[in-house]
């Protein structure tokens, strides 16, 4: 939420009263106003070339492979279960004439007039109470965005 309203700032060229005005129509307290207006005013060159760019360079979600890895016992321990999950995250990446590719581990990629589009794979092994987490996180982070205060931020910055 807050790079949406960094971005919108620098793209509609927001004074630092503007600025207050519209943190303050977004419901933010006094100091949070002054702290991010602060910010915005010391980073405004860099957040403004960022706006410039006619796009970043997103990744979107292609696929997702798993597979589960179970040690069942070593010479010393008998008896043990030891589950390790690998996941495969396969994102798509489009890049847009002179935007610079981040270049991953493994990334394939295909062009098409002045566009890019990699391929990029993540892998990422993790236990079970890690999965757990991540997965509590992401579903707290979604209840979030569902929430009311989000929704009026979004409106206020369509």
């Amino acid at each position: 939420m807050l790079c949406d309203i960094f971005i919108r700032s620098a793209q509609s060229n927001l004074s630092a009263v503007q600025m207050t005005e519209f943190l303050k129509d977004l419901g933010f307290h006094n100091e949070t106003r002054e702290c991010l207006v602060d910010y915005c005013s010391q980073r405004f060159r860099e957040i403004r070339g960022l706006v410039a760019v006619p796009r970043l360079n997103m990744a979107s979600y292609r696929k997702l492979e798993w597979r589960l890895d179970v040690q069942l016992g070593s010479r010393s321990l008998f008896n043990q279960a030891d589950p390790s999950f690998l996941l495969k995250f396969s994102l798509n990446r489009e890049h847009v004439g002179g935007v610079p590719a981040f270049v991953g581990k493994q990334s394939q990629s295909k062009a098409l007039n002045n566009e890019r589009t990699e391929k990029e794979v993540i892998y990422l092994e993790a236990n079970y109470a890690t999965l757990k987490t991540i997965c509590s996180q992401l579903e707290q982070a979604l209840a979030e965005r569902r929430s009311s205060r989000s929704r009026r931020i979004l409106q206020q910055l369509q």
